[in-house]
């Protein structure tokens, strides 16, 4: 009677042990997924930073590329002139706008308007980037630039701050009664940046 005690207590407490056993294999196991978890998290996190610190470079290369200049009127109103009152065949103006292909009467190099501004904005040759207050952001190519004695704070008396280069002949009729191109690029000028010459 008494082996039986004790081959039953002994049962017992090797059922405990190895319940222990495996409770702390669990607990082990968790532990190392739980190490996983957190190391995967961390590297996660790290490609994360990597990256917005990597975004947060580009976007300040970017800034770095032009030079933002103020803007004193809204232009709304956006004038153009003919292409042939560019006549000074030695001059910058003549020689750039000649490379100029027309779409839809407008003068465009590289897929860029060519306009005509106030030397305060850029000189010929100089890429522009417009911001409208439609949201619309272009490109344009200064092919002209206008004397400042004939503007009011860098802008024509009718408010325009840019002129576009057109062929009137083929510039479509709206825009000529109009006077001005503000259908097709709509919206006051709300910034104007000029792209530095070393990039």
């Amino acid at each position: 009677m008494k082996n039986i005690k004790i081959s039953i207590f002994g049962s017992i407490l090797l059922v405990l042990l190895m319940n222990v056993i495996v409770i702390n294999y669990n607990y082990m196991e968790s532990l190392k997924v739980k190490d996983k978890v957190i190391q995967e998290l961390e590297e996660e996190n790290g490609y994360y930073l990597n990256e917005i610190i990597n975004l947060e470079k580009e976007l300040q290369a970017e800034k770095n590329k032009w030079t933002s200049y103020p803007v004193y009127v809204d232009g709304t109103f956006k004038s153009y002139t003919d292409r042939k009152m560019i006549t000074d065949t030695t001059s910058n103006a003549f020689k750039i706008v000649s490379k100029a292909r027309t779409n839809k009467g407008i003068y465009f190099i590289d897929n860029m308007p060519c306009i005509a501004c106030s030397k305060f904005y850029g000189s010929v040759g100089d890429e522009l980037r417009i911001t409208l207050s439609s949201g619309k952001t272009f490109h344009a190519i200064v092919v002209d630039t206008k004397k400042e004695n004939e503007l009011i704070n860098h802008a024509h008396a009718d408010g325009s701050l840019i002129e576009f280069i057109v062929d009137t002949k083929t510039l479509d009729k709206k825009y000529l009664q109009a006077g001005s191109l503000n259908g097709l690029y709509y919206g006051k000028i709300v910034k104007i940046e000029r792209k530095n010459k070393n990039d």
